[in-house]
């Protein structure tokens, strides 16, 4: 809130807490594994420990339990957390047609330009030759205003399209290789995000019109995911 006191403006911020987003933090959770793996070392901060390092896990089962329970207490639930490191080996396999359908541009372009002025869109034009059957849309915005007065409420808003065609081509092995490679690159970064890469082997080879790209993976990456529970009362 703001007051004006005098010629004096108090500004007054206020924090305001989501009470749902709270509870949910604060929701009962236990950790699960995501992978098989075997355990190298536990980081754990809350929660009842279930595995210790060596052990051989599955994935989904229970490393660390939100509950605690005991013959003099009784029951309490807790929002397990930490990290259990274990080593996995995994399976990535990445298949990259030959003959590949891609987009060739034509050289066609149709601009349409219209004004933008205090939000409002005014069009240039209301006739335009037929559109391409099949085009990309680029959108440059065009403001102006002098340095001094910072940028002034006009613009123009110019749409590029820009007509393409739909060719099948025939990619060389190198291009498929280096398609692939990238590929999996992509795969690996998204399973095993901040994994310790510890061994990697690749086989390829052409077999029905596609390039296929088998790699096979030992890593070491955090296996624990956090999974809330509901408590029944």
């Amino acid at each position: 809130s703001i007051n004006i006191v005098g010629t004096v403006a108090r500004v007054e911020v206020l924090e305001v807490i989501d009470t749902e987003i709270e509870e949910k933090k604060s929701a009962p959770a236990n950790l699960i594994s995501t992978f098989d793996a075997q355990i190298v070392s536990l980081e754990v901060y809350t929660g009842f420990l279930c595995v210790k390092e060596g052990d051989f896990v599955r994935a989904g089962e229970l490393l660390v339990s939100g509950i605690y329970e005991s013959q003099k207490n009784p029951i309490r639930y807790t929002r397990a957390s930490g990290s259990i490191y274990g080593r996995l080996t995994r399976t990535f396999e990445i298949e990259i047609p030959l003959r590949q359908t891609k987009k060739v541009p034509t050289g066609e372009k149709i601009s349409k330009k219209s004004l933008i002025f205090f939000g409002k869109t005014i069009n240039f034009f209301t006739n335009y030759r037929n559109l391409p059957i099949s085009y990309d849309i680029i959108n440059y915005i065009y403001t102006f205003g002098p340095v001094s007065l910072g940028e002034l409420p006009i613009s123009v808003s110019v749409d590029e399209y820009c007509a393409y065609e739909m060719h099948e081509v025939e990619i060389s092995e190198e291009e498929a290789q280096a398609l692939a490679q990238s590929m999996l690159r992509d795969e690996i970064d998204k399973e095993l995000p901040e994994a310790q890469i510890l061994k990697q082997s690749l086989v390829s080879e052409i077999t029905d019109g596609k390039y296929v790209l088998k790699c096979t993976v030992t890593a070491i990456c955090n296996i624990a995911k956090q999974v809330e529970f509901e408590v029944r009362r």
